[in-house]
């Protein structure tokens, strides 16, 4: 009974060794972004976008300026 225990031990052990080396492996393969450089990101892109909306405004001011002339 020890020995089909020490088997299933050792079979498990391999399942968990292979799992966490494949996991590693994919995660790198991902090419993920680190969360402070993820966040920076996100604050420019929504600066961007705010100022996107700002000159948008700007040009329905001069278009419907422009139309009154």
């Amino acid at each position: 009974m020890s020995s089909r225990r020490r088997r299933r031990k050792s079979v498990r052990n391999e399942v968990v060794t292979l799992i966490e080396s494949q996991t590693k492996r994919l995660v790198n393969d991902l090419d993920l972004v680190p969360g402070d450089l993820l966040e920076a990101i996100k604050t420019i892109a929504m600066s961007a976008r705010m100022e996107v909306e700002r000159l948008h405004e700007r040009l329905v001011r001069f278009e419907l300026a422009g139309t009154r002339l």
